[in-house]
């Protein structure tokens, strides 16, 4: 994340020249070759895949008695829950405005929530100091026990 924050500096403080001036398109190419070379670059599409596969691999048990719980809360808000805040049973309902009563659809922004989880998990082993290849492995132990955690 840093290494695309330099590359925005560096292009902010080029001097001005004439292809500057007539809307250069290297600029955004120069970003975007950058982000793809640095760990970003990296991890995105791998957690993308993660919330494709999640999505389409999610609707095969049925609801779990947990999710029947929040759907039901979802259906009838309320300022507090036992089990859990308020804030779980209104994302529970945008889910169910949004996507229906699927169980895809009821599980998407948890798939959502796992993916920015590895993603956040990549970075951080990079910013505690790991080499190119620990993003990735971190991200694959979260991937791991997300996995165990899930089924």
């Amino acid at each position: 994340m840093s290494s695309l924050f330099s590359v925005m500096r560096a292009v902010a403080a080029e001097p001005e020249t004439q292809s500057s001036r007539l809307g250069n398109a290297s600029i955004p190419r120069r970003i975007w070759q950058s982000t793809i070379r640095s760990d970003v670059g990296v991890l995105a599409p791998i957690a993308l895949t993660s919330i494709l596969l999640r999505t389409l691999v999610n609707g095969q048990y049925g609801f779990h008695r947990d999710e029947l719980l929040t759907y039901t809360n979802a259906r009838h808000l309320d300022w507090g829950y036992v089990p859990y805040p308020p804030i779980t049973a209104v994302l529970a309902r945008i889910e169910l405005e949004l996507f229906g009563p699927s169980l895809r659809g009821f599980r998407f922004f948890g798939a959502v929530a796992q993916s920015l989880m590895m993603l956040c998990a990549g970075l951080s082993a990079r910013e505690l100091g790991g080499k190119r290849a620990a993003p990735p492995s971190a991200r694959s132990k979260r991937l791991h026990w997300s996995l165990e955690c899930s089924f």
